[in-house]
């Protein structure tokens, strides 16, 4: 048995991704005992240090593997309105002429690099992420450009932890009508924005399940049984967040106010970028949070968080958290600490207002853009604190039925492709 694993996030330095593998590595090896688990990477070594039963299928460069790729050259160069087209044309050659259609896939698996590790491939599974929204056009053109090829020649394809869109980018959207209905199983971390895309895609509701964030399980694990004293932070500063200098100022009086209130310490949570630089996509959070904090008791800028153990650990210490990014939400709320959060874009707030609709009360969605911003935070920070104690069982809870409905939409499909890896044998016999 070889399984591929997709992730969007080949260099393993955002820990909200790497949390997510973790946990669809660990649910896939403890399925498939004796299965080959090949992960797309550009770091062998960090993929070595979190996913030991996982073996690297490494890229050399970026996109490397994929730089190829007849999507995404044609993305880089058409305009938008050609790809309603395009879409007409593939569908027409399908059904009309398969054998031609099958080999263009073969050419376009050919162009992703090894063949040989594509196209043995017994499964294909796509990990846990918000890349599949025009934020992050590119890398989403790439994965499902895989999972499409790997659906077309016959391989089962499965997607989990996954929050869509917002997307308005004609070549996603083509692509994504065209590649969603071909999985045998998609999991999604969110109902609210994500399910509705999906009925638009036309994907059979026989083939979905909302399960949560996979990463909610490396929590929850983690949790402790009383709540820390701190006041965890985050924020991410990059354009997909559009947060802006004085969004910032606010915040940090906000915080300051708090942690001067309670006589509490700021926690830097950090998720992306680890120690680094990640100018593609902003600062790293750590960065953002000490421009953001300036020198504060308590905010040990010279501990490490390059795994996501050590950042699970850090939020244990805290009563509540506020935070710019997605993944610090998650780390907290399952460990049932209740989290206010900063959204300002349109895909912070779709995945901020999602993660609310899985955790219920305990998870407050504030608007930077919002005239009264200043007086919402301070109420929201004083709340979170006084009902800490009051909303975590509920939270608890919830990420308990996260947890189990995750462990079985994996368990879902093994027996899915078992069953159908089985028919095949018995047709080769005869």
């Amino acid at each position: 048995m070889r399984i591929l694993v997709e992730t969007g996030d080949y260099d393993l330095m955002n820990m909200g991704d790497v949390s997510m593998l973790q946990v669809a590595v660990s649910r896939l090896h403890a399925l498939w005992l004796d299965a080959t688990i090949q992960v797309v990477t550009r770091s062998p070594e960090r993929l070595a240090r979190f996913c030991p039963h996982a073996t690297p299928l490494t890229l050399h460069a970026a996109p490397g593997w994929y730089k190829q790729s007849l999507r995404t050259r044609l993305y880089a160069t058409l305009p938008s309105m050609a790809w309603k087209m395009i879409a007409q044309t593939d569908r027409t050659v399908r059904t009309c002429l398969p054998s031609l259609a099958h080999q263009v896939d073969l050419w376009n698996a050919a162009l992703h690099g090894d063949k040989t590790h594509f196209l043995h491939a017994d499964l294909v599974v796509a990990t846990g992420g918000g890349y599949l929204t025009d934020s992050f056009a590119i890398p989403a053109l790439l994965v499902l450009d895989t999972l499409g090829i790997a659906a077309r020649l016959g391989k089962p394809i499965a997607l989990f932890g996954q929050g869509l869109g917002p997307w308005q980018q004609p070549a996603l959207y083509a692509l994504a009508r065209q590649v969603f209905p071909l999985a045998d199983l998609i999991a999604l971390r969110e109902s609210r924005f994500s399910k509705p895309l999906l009925d638009e895609l036309g994907v059979a509701a026989e083939h979905t399940a909302v399960t949560g964030d996979d990463a909610i399980s490396l929590a929850y694990d983690a949790r402790q049984a009383r709540l820390g004293q701190g006041i965890g932070v985050n924020i991410r500063v990059a354009p997909y967040s559009e947060v802006n200098p004085s969004m910032m100022t606010i915040i940090r009086n906000e915080l300051h106010h708090a942690a001067h209130t309670h006589n509490v310490p700021l926690l830097p949570i950090p998720i992306a970028g680890g120690e680094t630089e990640n100018s593609k996509f902003g600062q790293s959070d750590l960065q953002s949070i000490q421009s953001l904090l300036g020198e504060v008791e308590g905010l040990a800028t010279n501990q490490r968080f390059d795994r996501p153990e050590a950042v699970i650990a850090r939020i244990s210490e805290c009563r509540i958290v506020v935070t710019g990014s997605y993944h610090a939400a998650v780390f907290a709320l399952a460990q049932g600490i209740p989290t206010v959060c900063l959204a300002k874009s349109r895909y912070y707030t779709h995945k901020f207002l999602g993660l609310a609709d899985q955790f219920g009360a305990g998870c407050a969605v504030l608007f930077l853009d919002d005239a009264e911003i200043s007086a919402k935070l301070t109420c929201a920070i004083a709340h979170a604190w006084n009902s800490a104690e009051a909303v975590r069982p509920q939270l608890l809870a919830a990420a308990q039925r996260q947890v189990v409905a995750g462990q079985s939409a994996y368990e879902r499909l093994f027996h899915l492709v078992s069953s159908r890896m089985r028919c095949r044998a018995k047709q080769a016999t005869h």
